[in-house]
């Protein structure tokens, strides 16, 4: 079934974020942490947080919520059918958060 490229941005990371030891729009400046998303060019979500956990937090709220947002908006237009709606409602955030998670406590816990 077809996929707008829209929706295909949504699950892009930067290699800022994939090529670092950290979760998912997640990443390290300065001694605090920063969760991001961006999409379509532009910055939706930007926060710092003091420890990796509720960066990591905020950026799944923060993703899930985009996820139901564009979902809804593309489903009520027409542009996405019923079975790609229901994909996007029932993505495996977790799971993909769960990709980078040891890796990125690991390299905390050394101290680096």
């Amino acid at each position: 079934c077809f996929v707008p490229n829209e929706i295909n941005g949504i699950f892009k990371h930067s290699p800022k974020f994939v090529n670092n030891d950290f979760p998912y729009g997640v990443y390290r400046d300065y001694k605090r942490f920063c969760a991001r998303i961006q999409w379509r060019g532009q910055t939706i979500f930007n926060r710092t947080f003091s420890t990796i956990e509720e960066a990591e937090g905020a950026y799944k709220a923060a993703k899930i919520a985009h996820l139901r947002s564009v979902a809804e908006s593309y489903y009520k237009e027409g542009k996405i059918t019923k079975r790609v709606y229901e994909a996007l409602l029932n993505y495996p955030i977790d799971e993909v958060m769960k990709l980078k998670r040891t890796a990125a406590l690991e390299l905390i816990k050394k101290g680096e």
